[in-house]
């Protein structure tokens, strides 16, 4: 089990999720994979998806910024990321990002624990 403030571990799950699927590419089958794991001080939530993927040479930079779409392929504003990565920091973490544009993305949130 993870110490974690529940309303931000949902909206963190939430929102990666809702772009794994989003940016599925219009797949016939798209594979969404949710991994957690501890990793020295930090529990690690990674979701891995098959879609559309990012090209992170011309996005990298602007990715967690507010109201920033890289593609029309799905709905949104741009604010998932944003909202993910500032939880994440103001309580201590981070997030990383790999991906290869048609081949997926994986989002890797470090959670730093509450002590209880």
């Amino acid at each position: 089990s993870i110490s974690y403030i529940k309303i931000y571990l949902i909206s963190i799950i939430q929102n990666l999720l809702s772009n794994a699927l989003k940016y599925s590419a219009g797949k016939e089958n798209p594979k969404v994979q949710l991994d957690v794991y501890r990793e020295n001080d930090f529990y690690v939530i990674a979701i891995h998806d098959n879609g559309i993927g990012i090209d992170l040479t011309k996005a990298g930079k602007d990715l967690y910024k507010p109201f920033r779409r890289f593609t029309r392929k799905a709905g949104g504003i741009g604010m998932g990321l944003y909202i993910i990565r500032n939880i994440l920091e103001k309580n201590g973490g981070y997030i990383y990002v790999k991906s290869k544009p048609n081949k997926g993305s994986s989002f890797y949130c470090y959670l730093k624990e509450y002590n209880t």
